[in-house]
């Protein structure tokens, strides 16, 4: 029996952690998509300078990966400041789950 209430326990802590990951995940979408399309909030504009990287990764003149990605994104798939931020995102949850492990 004590062997069942520490199985229930681990499980609820995997549950908890992982719906905390999620909603870090969806608070980066929202803050970097905010940013991408210079969103004027109820505390002001999000002040940001991702707008000017994403400009510069589809005119062609990228100085980073980061830019590259911009541009392929939005240049080259014709996708939105959506995909960037989705994409920011995912690179968050990455290294929040990278620095976990």
């Amino acid at each position: 029996m004590h062997t069942l209430n520490k199985n229930k326990w681990k499980t609820a802590g995997y549950a908890l952690l992982l719906l905390l990951y999620t909603g870090v995940g969806a608070m980066a979408y929202r803050l970097f998509l905010r940013q991408a399309l210079r969103f004027n909030g109820p505390l002001g504009e999000y002040a940001s300078d991702l707008p000017e990287h994403i400009l510069e990764g589809t005119v062609g003149s990228p100085y980073s990966l980061m830019e590259r990605s911009f541009g392929f994104l939005m240049g080259t798939l014709k996708l939105n400041e959506k995909s960037v931020a989705v994409w920011l995102a995912l690179l968050t949850l990455g290294t929040v789950w990278m620095t976990w492990r």
